[in-house]
């Protein structure tokens, strides 16, 4: 495989607008609605806003965060910071399997590198690149807030936490090691090949309507 290194730039979606981006979330309005109710200010509810957008395009395209800005009442340039600030927000088209490693204290004492330096080669790219085919990407990130089972991998945000083939299924203490990470590649080829059309998204998740919201906020019911 080949490395490709994405123009965050060039990736972006010809024409678009924010008019056109507040046509494709107008379907979400309500829970737009429901996010800034729930909060004493708009800016309050702009990380969740982005979440959703990413959950509509499957990334964050720039002409969406001024949406973001607009409806958070916010300027462009904060709204910019946050997406540049949090690495969960994806400033490119993501790839099908998104493989994030922790570089804090307790994971770099654990062989975080080594385990970094292993991916690189079997994938053939570097951190922050996908390959061509666009089915992997490479990550370091900071505190995962996994270090129980350090060095901390993530796949697709989910944990890789015990020897077996789910994710998210916890085994104390155990690590992954380089073994683990290439037999995971491998089961990840062998999924993609036998569904290749398989999408990704980052949901939200059910957003709770006419929830109390903060005491602060206009309409709140909360105490």
């Amino acid at each position: 495989m080949s490395a490709h290194a994405i123009d965050i730039v060039a990736v972006q979606p010809e024409g678009l607008s924010v008019d056109a981006v507040a046509e494709k979330m107008q379907p979400h309005q309500d829970r737009v609605e429901e996010l800034i109710r729930r909060y004493p200010v708009k800016r309050a509810a702009l990380l969740q806003v982005l979440w959703l957008i990413q959950e509509v395009y499957g990334w964050v395209p720039r002409v969406a965060i001024k949406w973001a800005a607009q409806v958070c009442d916010v300027s462009p340039v904060h709204a910019f910071s946050v997406v540049e600030f949090y690495t969960m927000y994806k400033q490119v088209p993501p790839a099908r399997f998104h493989i994030r490693v922790c570089q804090t204290m307790t994971c770099h004492l654990m062989g975080a590198n080594d385990l970094v330096a292993h991916v690189e080669e079997k994938l053939g790219i570097k951190c922050g690149e996908h390959t061509e085919d666009g089915l992997f990407a490479l990550e370091t990130v900071e505190c995962l807030a996994a270090c129980g089972n350090a060095p901390a991998v993530q796949i697709n945000d989910e944990f890789l936490f015990g020897p077996g083939d789910e994710l998210n299924v916890l085994e104390e203490g155990w690590s992954p090691s380089i073994e683990d990470m290439d037999r995971w590649i491998d089961l990840l080829k062998q999924r993609a090949a036998a569904d290749p059309n398989a999408g990704k998204v980052d949901e939200l998740g059910g957003i709770m309507l006419h929830s109390d919201g903060h005491p602060g906020a206009p309409e709140a019911c909360a105490e």
